[in-house]
C-alpha cells in the first residue's frame, strides 16, 4: 500500500517548487521501501499573487512610501490572511471568493493523488503557516458541511473525502490565533475521521503540531481548550533555520529542510506506512 504524502504552503511569495526539496529530504530518511510514499503538493499562491501585485502597483503608483520592500512583504503575507475569508451571504452569486478557489487547489490535489496511490491510500498532510488553517478549514467543511456556507467540491474517494488521514503534520501554525474567532476558542476538526479505523485498523492516528519558540507566528494547540487537547497528538518544540534566522523571527520559513524537523516527519511516515500496509 502506498502512503499519499500532501504538503501545502503559507503566506507571502510562494514558488510552485516549493515543497520539492522536503520530498526529497523525507524520501531520503524514510524507513520503508522508496515507491511506497507518493508526494503531492497544494500550490494555492498564484488565486491571489496577480490581485497582490496589481494592487501593490495602485496604491504605490502616486505616492512616495517609505519600507517599500516591506510594505511588499505586507502585502503578500497579510494580504493571503485576509483575503482568505469566506464571502457573507448576500455577495454576488458571480463572484467565486477566494475562499472557495483556495479550497477547489485543495481538492485538485487529492484528485491528483488519489490517482497515483489509490482511492483509500492513507493520506499524510504537511501543512505550514496558513495552510495549516486552509486544512483545518477545508476538512472542517467537508465532514460538517452543515455547518459552513461554503462546502468544497463533493469528493468521489475515501481518500479524498479526508477518510484515510492518519496524519496530520502542522508547522508554523497560527491556528491558535484564528480561534479568536469563536467563543472559547472555538472546535478543532474531528481528527481523525471515524471511518479511518474501519480501512485502517492498525493505523493511530497522529497530529503533530511542530513549532519553533522564536516563531512568533507557530503556537500550540493542546492548551488551547480541551477540545484541542483531544484531538492534537503533541505540541512538540523543533529548532530550525540556519546561523541568521534560527534565533529569530524568520525562523518561520526555516521548517521546510532542516534536519529536526525533516527526522521527526519521516519517522512519523515510516510508523504510519507500517501502520497501513
Amino acid at each position: 500500500m502506498k502512503l499519499a504524502v500532501v504538503s501545502i504552503h503559507g503566506m507571502g511569495k510562494q514558488e510552485e517548487n516549493f515543497a520539492d526539496a522536503m520530498h526529497l529530504e523525507l524520501q531520503g530518511r524514510f524507513g520503508g521501501q522508496p515507491g511506497d510514499l507518493v508526494f503531492d503538493k497544494i500550490f494555492w499562491a498564484d488565486v491571489l499573487s496577480g490581485a497582490e501585485d496589481k494592487l501593490f502597483e495602485r496604491v504605490t503608483k502616486t505616492q512616495d512610501l517609505d519600507f517599500v520592500k516591506l510594505r511588499r512583504f505586507i502585502v503578500n503575507a497579510l494580504g493571503d490572511a485576509i483575503a482568505y475569508q469566506p464571502l457573507k451571504e448576500g455577495a454576488d452569486p458571480k463572484v467565486k471568493d477566494v475562499y472557495v478557489q483556495v479550497h477547489e487547489k485543495v481538492a485538485a490535489c487529492l484528485q491528483r493523488v488519489t490517482e497515483k496511490a489509490g482511492e483509500k491510500a492513507p493520506l499524510v498532510i504537511l501543512a505550514h503557516s496558513l495552510g495549516s488553517v486552509i486544512i483545518s478549514n477545508y476538512l472542517w467543511d467537508l465532514w460538517k458541511p452543515s455547518s459552513t456556507e461554503n462546502p468544497p467540491v463533493a469528493p468521489g474517494s475515501p481518500l479524498e473525502r479526508g477518510e484515510t488521514l492518519a496524519g496530520l503534520v502542522t508547522f508554523g501554525c497560527p491556528i491558535a490565533l484564528w480561534s479568536l474567532r469563536y467563543p472559547d476558542f472555538g472546535e478543532p476538526i474531528p481528527f481523525p475521521h471515524s471511518k479511518l479505523a474501519t480501512h485502517y485498523p492498525k493505523a493511530k492516528a497522529q497530529w503533530l503540531n511542530l513549532f519553533d519558540q522564536d516563531d512568533v507566528l507557530a503556537y500550540p494547540l493542546r492548551d488551547v481548550n480541551a477540545s484541542y487537547k483531544k484531538v492534537v497528538t503533541e505540541d512538540a518544540q523543533v529548532s530550525v533555520g540556519g546561523l541568521f534566522t534560527g534565533w529569530s523571527p524568520l525562523s518561520h520559513n526555516g521548517y521546510w529542510t532542516d534536519d529536526d524537523f525533516t527526522k521527526r516527519v519521516a519517522a512519523l511516515l515510516t510508523k504510519l506506512a507500517k501502520d497501513t500496509q
